[in-house]
């Protein structure tokens, strides 16, 4: 099995080569694939709203947006380590992790906007509008 989104060298720019690979009793391709997983149904949750998961996903090499390899390779290797000793996680690595998952709450609100990614389009070719949700209870109307 490979990576279905992220390349081996994505993980080289994020965590020393040696932590990933210095147990030996466990199949570390096989763990970060199945955490690489997890990372992109997350990512996925947060951006089918507004944008086109397929395009956005079938990207490869160079054409991948490198703000979702980043997201998805930290929430990778987040969870990678949270696993066996979560007292034991680095505290910048767990705070990337909250700061990315806020990213996210904001690019599903509308708040945060990710330049070059191709937008959800409906069948016309048109760009699809999230609907909008308002609260229109006025709290002070007297009669």
């Amino acid at each position: 099995m490979a990576y279905k989104f992220l390349e081996t060298l994505d993980f080289d720019a994020a965590v020393y080569k040696q932590l990933l690979t210095e147990r030996t009793d466990e199949a570390v391709e096989t763990i970060l694939e199945q955490r690489e997983m997890i990372a992109i149904e997350i990512i996925k949750s947060k951006l089918v709203g507004r944008y086109n998961i397929t395009a956005i996903f079938a990207a490869q090499g160079l054409e991948r947006h490198y703000l979702i390899v980043h997201y998805i390779t930290t929430i990778t290797t987040y969870l990678f380590f949270k696993r066996n000793a979560a007292r034991k996680l680095p505290s910048d690595l767990k705070e990337d992790y909250d700061n990315i998952m806020k990213d996210l709450d904001k690019i599903q609100a509308g708040k945060m906007v990710l330049d070059n990614l191709p937008l959800k389009i409906d069948g016309e070719g048109n760009a699809v509008a999230p609907a909008t949700w308002a609260n229109r209870k006025n709290t002070d109307f007297y009669i």
